[in-house]
């Protein structure tokens, strides 16, 4: 059985978060832990900079969303009773909410996010600072959901021949095994006029023995212009990525880019670093 956690702020509870969580108790039973963060209430923040602080010191307002991180809490239990999850619930009151959370991944297997409403009180920009930064320092694997999405029945797994893409390959094999059994793609992005699978031999012999349907393909684009048109005709997919924020994940599949993903594609996203 493995640990799961769900981040919830204030009164922000993500449906599509849960969902996913249940969906992965189904294939496996799981511990879903909800760790329920204090609400940010900006409007009364009207001397402190936030751009010059940066999300991981943004105060968090624990008496003024107390009541509203209660009803959250309640949604959440009884979402789980009704679906027979075994949850646990951790209240952060902590006035740094990211070390808080930092810590919960700590002691995880998972964390699941729902990018459209995890701090979506921050600002427009999908997605905003808190979700880079806990992407940034999160010590265990991310799973990134939007809202509405269809559960997968394809995985894309990217690769850069990078000690990070092969390491998130691996994670998500071990995390995750009863999703390996779906269609598999390993998508490989260049614009290189000779375009070469980089250590072909090595990364076939072992996302085979994980991934039994799978097959591999070279992007001979750049990635970060044409992953639109080729995502589109892929049914259902979770996205696997490498290192976000402290390393690139190649030219081609670099923070930008899974930032642009995150924002524009309806899709799961399976993210993770050393």
């Amino acid at each position: 059985m493995k640990k799961i956690i769900i981040a919830f702020d204030g009164a922000s509870y993500s449906p599509g978060a849960f969902e996913l969580g249940m969906r992965l108790n189904e294939l496996e039973p799981v511990l879903l832990t909800g760790v329920f963060l204090p609400q940010l209430d900006l409007p009364d923040l009207a001397e402190f900079s936030y751009a010059n602080m940066g999300a991981g010191y943004v105060p968090m307002l624990e008496a003024y969303s107390r009541e509203a991180v209660e009803k959250t809490v309640d949604q959440f239990e009884n979402d789980c009773i009704r679906n027979g999850i075994e949850y646990r619930v951790h209240r952060e009151s902590l006035d740094f909410s990211m070390a808080a959370l930092q810590k919960e991944t700590r002691y995880a297997d998972l964390l699941i996010l729902g990018n459209e409403s995890f701090y979506a009180n921050l600002g427009t920009d999908k997605p905003n600072d808190y979700l880079l930064e806990t992407l940034h320092n999160a010590e265990c694997p991310v799973l990134i959901t939007p809202e509405k999405f269809r559960f997968p029945e394809s995985i894309v797994l990217t690769f850069d021949g990078s000690e990070d893409s092969v390491y998130a390959i691996k994670q998500f094999a071990a995390l995750l095994p009863h999703l390996c059994s779906l269609k598999t793609i390993l998508l490989y992005g260049t614009d290189s006029k000779n375009p070469q699978l980089p250590d072909a031999d090595y990364i076939k012999e072992l996302s085979a023995r994980h991934f039994p349907d799978l097959t591999i393909e070279v992007l001979e684009a750049d990635p970060a212009r044409y992953f639109d048109t080729w995502i589109h005709d892929i049914k259902d997919p979770l996205l696997v990525c490498g290192a976000y924020g402290r390393s690139r994940l190649s030219l081609y599949f670099s923070k930008s880019f899974v930032a642009d993903v995150i924002r524009d594609h309806a899709i799961p996203i399976f993210i993770t670093h050393r």
